[in-house]
């Protein structure tokens, strides 16, 4: 299979990839729209606060058994296994976290100090029994038709900005508008994953409690995503107020732009389960720093603007969203060889021996134990600092969690370099670092505060990370050389004959 053929990682990861950047402005558009819709709102900074924190508790707690279960979901899928079981189960598992959420709703609403929004805690458990069905469809589709998960994810940001527009600015609907968007957006994804995917279906309940069983190792990783959600949950009660939340949220608003990253290794499972070589690692790699370093450049570029555009006083956060963004870049990376080592771990397979005693329990412990370093720095620095302006606060609070995704990389690294002895890719990595410095430290010196003018400006910033990209690095000159190629064939051969 060729690096850049129609089912290598590479190709499908461009693809997905380019198809985030495709939406770039819809997904930019829509959580701008809502941090600056709820921050506007009388009490702004504490409506929005409490929507976040309503985010945080459904995605880091309330769904960790969906986000348990996805690698091991998508490598069963590219197996050929039948996975409908699992999906049944995942359901099975959305509807109890919703409960229990539900029930809990009044502690929650307490340590928010947000009354008025006591409704918006009740209605949503709808979130989480939907993102269990997202998260079990859109492993499937990574497993076996990863083009499929990059289609579904381009109409769940259409779908989603279009609900949010009419229910918060013509029915006003304040943080019920904004859990219909997400909702709306997640039964478009869902559909999609589900009608187009190519998997086995079937219900087969021994793999499905395999699965199980099996996750047990991700449950161990995921101890350290939980120990790191605590960090603003403690921040809110060291202030007394969702306050700090606010700035925290915008910040990781912001930092997300890095997160369309993780659409890069999505062909990696597919590709190693038919090439299991160093040389797909390599390939994964380069194309994965090429593109991650041109979103840092946006981000250098344009952060101070966008914290603006929600809210004046968010531009305090600017410093944290470096932190954060380069902390997601890091972990993002970390997953092409997360990829890598499951795909080679024979305990993660449905006849294999105890999982955690295998190579990816042996990364997750090492990372969970190295990741207490970090949690503990963070709630410390806050704790000591919680008399501190907003702005200092949460840039403290950010620097644990960026600590220890330096830690997760070097330890994925290590442990997938011992299972394909792959090269990395030095010379690429330095050239788009600094290249990505190049472009766009420049600019955030700049001060833009017109949409049209932050769109010229990442433009430019982009253009220039390509031009310079392609005059120093030969694998640029080689993936658009065979990029070109590869798109001019299919091009020919959707043509129609002479004549017709």
């Amino acid at each position: 299979m060729g690096l850049l053929s129609k089912r290598s990682a590479a190709y499908i990861g461009a693809f997905n990839f380019g198809l985030r950047l495709l939406i770039a402005p819809i997904s930019f558009l829509f959580t701008v729209l809502v941090a600056r819709y709820l921050s506007g709102m009388p009490e702004g900074t504490l409506v929005f606060g409490s929507w976040q924190y309503i985010f945080i508790l459904i995605t880091t707690y309330f769904t960790l058994p969906a986000d348990i279960l996805s690698f091991i979901i998508s490598r069963y899928a590219a197996e050929e296994r039948a996975v409908g079981g699992i999906i049944l189960l995942n359901l099975l598992m959305g509807a109890l976290s919703s409960v229990l959420f539900f029930a809990l709703s009044p502690i929650f609403v307490s340590q928010t100090k947000y009354v008025q929004g006591t409704i918006f805690f009740y209605i949503s458990p709808i979130l989480i029994i939907l993102t269990y069905l997202l998260k079990v469809t859109s492993s499937v589709a990574v497993g076996r038709t990863p083009t499929v998960y990059g289609i579904s994810t381009t109409l769940f940001q259409i779908g989603r900005l279009a609900v949010a527009l009419v229910a918060m600015y013509i029915f006003n609907l304040s943080v019920t508008g904004v859990i219909l968007a997400y909702a709306a957006g997640y039964l478009i994804q869902t559909f999609i994953n589900m009608r187009y995917v190519k998997a086995d279906l079937k219900m087969d309940m021994t793999v499905a409690l395999t699965a199980l069983r099996k996750s047990v190792v991700f449950i161990v990783s995921k101890l350290q995503g939980l120990a790191e959600a605590t960090i603003v949950i403690v921040a809110v009660a060291f202030t007394g107020s969702a306050i700090i939340n606010s700035y925290y949220e915008s910040a990781i608003i912001v930092s997300n732009v890095i997160g369309w990253t993780a659409s890069l290794p999505t062909g990696l499972i597919v590709q190693l389960k038919d090439e299991p070589k160093a040389r797909v690692i390599e390939s994964a790699t380069k194309i994965f720093v090429v593109s991650s370093m041109l979103l840092m450049a946006l981000v250098i570029a344009e952060a101070r603007p966008l914290l603006h555009i929600m809210r004046p006083d968010y531009v305090g956060a600017l410093a944290a969203t470096y932190v954060i963004s380069i902390s997601n870049l890091l972990r993002n990376f970390a997953t092409i060889f997360y990829y890598a080592i499951g795909m080679r771990d024979e305990t993660l397979a449905v006849q294999g021996g105890n999982s955690l005693r295998g190579p990816m329990g042996s990364i997750v412990r090492n990372n969970v134990a190295f990741s207490v370093i970090g949690v503990l720095l963070s709630v410390t620095l806050g704790y000591i600092f919680r008399e501190s302006p907003y702005p200092i606060e949460v840039t403290l609070l950010s620097i644990g969690p960026m600590f220890n995704s330096v830690y997760m990389l070097h330890n994925s690294i290590s442990k997938s370099r011992e299972l394909y002895s792959f090269s990395f890719p030095w010379r690429e990595t330095m050239v788009s670092v600094i290249v990505a410095l190049v472009a766009g430290l420049p600019f955030s010196f700049v001060y833009v505060t017109r949409l049209s003018q932050m769109a010229l400006e990442g433009l430019v910033v982009s253009g220039i990370y390509i031009g310079l990209c392609y005059a120093l690095s030969p694998y640029v000159r080689w993936l658009a050389t065979r990029g070109l190629t590869l798109l001019m064939s299919i091009t020919s051969r959707t043509q129609p004959p002479e004549g017709k």
